[in-house]
Formats: structure tokens, sequence, C-alpha cells
């Protein structure tokens, strides 16, 4: 009898292991600052691919040993991560651009149609949609029992979890990327151009920045600074406390309009854009350590020592934190619109066509 109950023990201690390695939303956590707390070696080796049949652009999310993809056709897939093999398919008979969220055994994704879904993340089953009046690219973040999203008809709306309305914010454009939280802040931008962080239990406006005409990137927080990028290739950090810009950059010679999301770590912050190159630059001022070319809307993500950059050509690379210099990288005959997912010593990343690879360190 006692030594089941140590194996039950030890099993539920693995098991809680694994939820902790995990990449349960876009840009892997709800400060979105795209670093896995999962360390990969640089070199990675392909364990195994999946044929979704679909377009695909969403990022993955990783939870308890199961990938979930979601696609512009089928609707969200359920994939065993060591295997690749199909779990569960959830059809939503409408597109999904937006990066799944999963949180205790739900999936929360949204949709074309303007609905928020929650999904059973042990079978795939719907449990309750909140509708929108336009699309939902923005991918949700969930904090203290709420789930926070932006809506194409410039709304950003917090739900409980049974899937009533607590608050919306109306910004007047359509917001394109996910809040970032921090603490009781709730963060994001949209395309009014418009900084703003928001109460996260009373859906009041603490206070504003205005940035730029459009922003389509999601903002990363890190150390009492959001840094985030404009449609227009502006760079910028903002000060919380000071409530004003840090600093910015703006090349005036390239277009280097900005859809990829960046990636900040306690040494500085990868920035990367449709036209190139990838930066990594200075936490506290505009000093680039180093350049890679890469160009594309993949959002850049940070394990351990390396930087995984997918590209519109179809690559993914891996770069020395420490350099820029390209240690490894895999071409895949088609571009990566999605980002990478990294958990539990593996990551997986989507091409547009919809293959899902899967990789591991060498």
């Amino acid at each position: 009898m006692q030594g089941k109950t140590t194996t039950t023990v030890v099993l539920i201690f693995l098991a809680a292991l694994a939820s902790a390695d995990s990449w349960p939303q876009f840009r892997g956590n709800s400060t979105q600052t795209g670093v896995a707390t999962s360390k990969l070696s640089g070199e990675l080796v392909k364990t195994w691919t999946y044929e979704a049949n679909e377009q695909v652009s969403a990022t993955a999310a990783i939870d308890n040993d199961t990938v979930y993809i979601a696609t512009k056709g089928s609707g969200l897939l359920a994939l065993e991560l060591k295997t690749g093999k199909l779990k569960w398919r959830s059809s939503t008979k409408s597109s999904i651009n937006s990066s799944p969220l999963v949180h205790e055994n739900r999936v929360y994704v949204g949709d074309s149609e303007g609905k928020l879904r929650a999904i059973d993340a042990s079978n795939g089953k719907e449990l309750w949609v909140h509708k929108t009046d336009q699309e939902i690219i923005s991918s949700p973040n969930f904090c203290d029992g709420k789930v926070v999203f932006g809506s194409y008809d410039g709304s950003v709306c917090c739900l409980d979890a049974k899937g009533g309305l607590l608050w919306k914010v109306d910004t007047g454009s359509p917001v394109h990327a996910s809040p970032a939280i921090d603490g009781k802040r709730v963060i994001f931008a949209g395309c009014d151009g418009t900084l703003r962080f928001v109460n996260i239990d009373t859906g009041e406006q603490e206070q504003s920045v205005l940035l730029d005409p459009k922003i389509a990137a999601s903002p990363a927080v890190r150390g009492g600074r959001v840094y985030v990028v404009t449609l227009t290739g502006t760079h910028l950090c903002v000060d919380i406390g000071k409530k004003e810009v840090a600093w910015k950059y703006h090349n005036p010679t390239e277009d280097e309009s900005c859809y990829a999301s960046p990636a900040v770590d306690g040494n500085g912050v990868v920035f990367a854009s449709r036209s190139g190159p990838v930066r990594y630059v200075d936490l506290d001022k505009w000093s680039v350590k180093w350049q890679f070319a890469s160009s594309g809307d993949s959002s850049p993500v940070i394990s351990g020592d390396y930087v995984y950059i997918g590209s519109d050509e179809g690559v993914l690379s891996a770069v020395s934190l420490k350099d820029g210099r390209k240690v490894w990288e895999f071409k895949a005959g088609d571009s990566f619109k999605a980002s990478p997912a990294v958990a539990q010593g593996r990551l997986v990343i989507s091409t547009a066509s919809g293959t899902v690879y899967c990789f591991k360190s060498k």
C-alpha cells in the first residue's frame, strides 16, 4: 500500500512539473515577454511532424504534454507533445487567427466570427461562447479568474471563467494585439495608437500614452517598462511609473512595419519586422547589441542562451544571444507566420500551410 501511495505522489509531482514548464498562451506568459522556462541547447533535431491540412497563423499552446493548434479551417486540434498523434479535434466552423490560451483544463480561443470560445482541454467539448461584433485576432490572457482579450470591434473585454462580461473598454479602433497583464494592470494598444493601462478588477483606465497611429504587435512588460513596436516600424520603450516614452527608434530609410511582438529578458530586447533585420537592443536605450538577417511576422522566442526566429522565407533559426551568431537552422520550404512555442524541452512551430513541427535539443 505504501508503494502505491509513493508512486501516486511521484506521478502527481511529475505532472505538476510538466504543467509548470508550459507555454500556455501567446508569448508564453501573462507579461508576454516571449521567454521560455524550458532551456534548449541551440542545435535542435526534429522529433515529429503533423499535417493539419489547413492554414495556420496562430502560435501553438503547450500544457500537460499536449499541443493545441488553432487553424483557419478545421478549428482547434490537440496533439500529443511526445508523438504528434491527434488526441481530438474541435470544429469551430470558422477561421481562427487567435492563439489559444490554456488554463485549468480549459482552452480559450477567438475566431473570425467574433466569438471567444471556452473548450474542455481534455476532450474538445465546447463549454461556452461569448460574442463580440467583429473578428477576434487578439489572443486571450488570464489573471485572477479573468479572461481578457481584444476584438476588431474596437473593444477589450474581460470575462469571468463562466463567460460572463465583467467589463468592456471601447477604444474606437480595432484591437489586433494581445493584452499583457502585469499585476493588476491590463496593458494593451490598438489601431488608435494608444497604449492603455486598465485596472483588471474595475475596468477603469488608469493612464494612457499616445504612441503611433497603428499598433498590431503585442506589448512585452518587464521591470516597470513596456516594450512595443508599431506598424510603421517605430520601436518604443515606455516607462510605466513616469507615464512617458523612455526611448524610441525609427529607421527613416527603411519600411520596417512590425506585426512581430518583441521578446525581452534581463539583458535586452529582441525586435523583428517584415523587412528585417532582427535586432537585440539594450533595455535602457536604443543601443544595438547585434543584428541578424531575418524578416517576417513570426515573433522571436528566447530559450536559455538562444533566440529562435521563424521567417517568411520558411527558415527557423537559432541565434546566440551573446553575439547574434547563427548556430542552427531548419528550412521548412514554407513561410512561418506562427511563432515558436517552447516547453518541456520541445519547440513547436507551424508553417502557414499547416505543417506542424516539433523539435528537441540535439
